[in-house]
């Protein structure tokens, strides 16, 4: 499994609360949003990465499902501990989208409004759900997809990690051979679509992963990303 990864500040961001994972080692990636303010959202991500990292160096992960609960479990606690210390970091949390590779499917822990997406045979498919204000109201059918786009709550979540919710979404996909895995912060999609994201990873899949990277946070950027952004890739070689 080829791992690769970057953050980047959005253009009109003070500070980057986005934070990052990687251990191609154990297969195990992970991307994290942090929110609350600069301060606050920055720590909350970077709490997330440092109790994966622990946590993985010190466990042998037999039962992945398990074991995703477990560590966001852990890192709500630790913000919570935080959040109990500094009164001006009440209000931060941090989305969290976590993968690793056991027994021939990719287990995913996920809460938040990152996502996680498959190529396999030029179609691209998202594995994991949003959890905002407009996500649940297309599923009540009350907005489509085309007026989620541009809905003034579309940023708004309604779960994260935040010291009171540690629900965990966790999804099951078998692997096949050349899967293109897609971690990435909401601030991808706010200048690509889902249809320009697989266009560009179609266009630049047969090269090196780290030029892929690069034309997906640029061609974002160029098309009016503010945000933050966050990108992790991972080809089942």
């Amino acid at each position: 499994m080829k791992i690769v990864g970057r953050s980047v500040k959005g253009p009109v961001r003070a500070q980057n609360e986005d934070a990052l994972y990687i251990d191609e080692k154990r297969a195990l990636w992970a991307v994290a949003d942090g929110m609350g303010g600069h301060t606050g959202g920055a720590i909350a991500s970077q709490i997330a990465v440092e109790v994966i990292a622990d946590y993985f160096l010190n466990t042998p992960f037999l039962e992945p499902e398990k074991d995703l609960r477990q560590v966001f479990q852990i890192i709500n606690q630790k913000i919570k501990e935080k959040q109990a210390k500094d009164l001006k970091l009440k209000e931060m949390g941090t989305t969290l989208t976590l993968g690793v590779i056991r027994h021939s499917h990719l287990f995913i822990g996920h809460i938040g409004d990152s996502r996680a997406y498959v190529l396999r045979a030029n179609k691209l498919v998202k594995l994991t759900q949003d959890h905002t204000y407009v996500a649940k109201m297309i599923s009540q059918g009350i907005i489509n997809e085309e007026e989620a786009l541009s809905h003034p709550y579309r940023h708004f979540l309604i779960k994260a990690l935040d010291g009171a919710n540690e629900e965990v979404d966790i999804v099951k996909f078998k692997l096949k051979p050349n899967d293109l895995f897609i971690f990435c912060t909401d601030g991808l999609l706010d200048g690509l679509t889902e249809a320009e994201i697989r266009e560009i990873i179609i266009q630049y899949n047969s090269g090196d992963l780290e030029t892929l990277v690069e034309q997906l946070i640029e061609n974002s950027i160029a098309k009016g990303s503010r945000d933050n952004i966050t990108v992790v890739l991972a080809r089942n070689d």
